[in-house]
């Protein structure tokens, strides 16, 4: 029971002061509300299943992804140089004693150059030419001044 001065929560006028909706105008926005979720449930979905595959991580950032392959290829490939060979001098005296001592003298491996060495060569060299060019430049108008 309720009584003449308290109104039911059915009856109750929204705080703003608008006009309370009738009921199709809720079911329409609850319509409404569930196509924008199925929607962004079905992105946010999609948005998973291509951060899950490589492929999409190639086609978004191709750079990167190959940066990341010659740094794993340099990482996994193993370099050439051979072991050294650490003897103390009783090891060396024993070998040379029991005849298993073999001591061949070759010429020191030559250190390769590589592409960054190369690289950096050329550009110091083009560097050189353009500072030479440009100290003649500047000598040549001194020169002028100066008669």
């Amino acid at each position: 029971m309720s009584s003449p001065n308290h109104s039911s929560h059915a009856d109750a006028v929204p705080p703003n002061g608008a006009p309370r909706p009738d009921a199709d105008q809720i079911r329409q926005r609850m319509l409404h509300l569930r196509d924008d979720l199925q929607r962004e449930v079905a992105g946010v979905s999609r948005g998973v299943q291509d951060a899950a595959h490589w492929q999409f991580y190639v086609k978004k950032f191709p750079f990167v992804c190959v940066g990341a392959a010659v740094l794993a290829g340099f990482a996994l490939v193993p370099s050439r140089r051979p072991a050294a060979v650490v003897a103390t001098d009783d090891q060396i005296k024993s070998l040379a004693e029991q005849g298993k001592l073999h001591v061949i003298s070759d010429a020191p491996p030559q250190k390769e150059v590589g592409l960054s060495q190369k690289a950096a060569l050329a550009l110091g060299t083009m560097l050189a030419r353009e500072g030479v060019a440009y100290l003649g430049k500047v000598i040549s108008a001194q020169t002028r001044i100066n008669d």
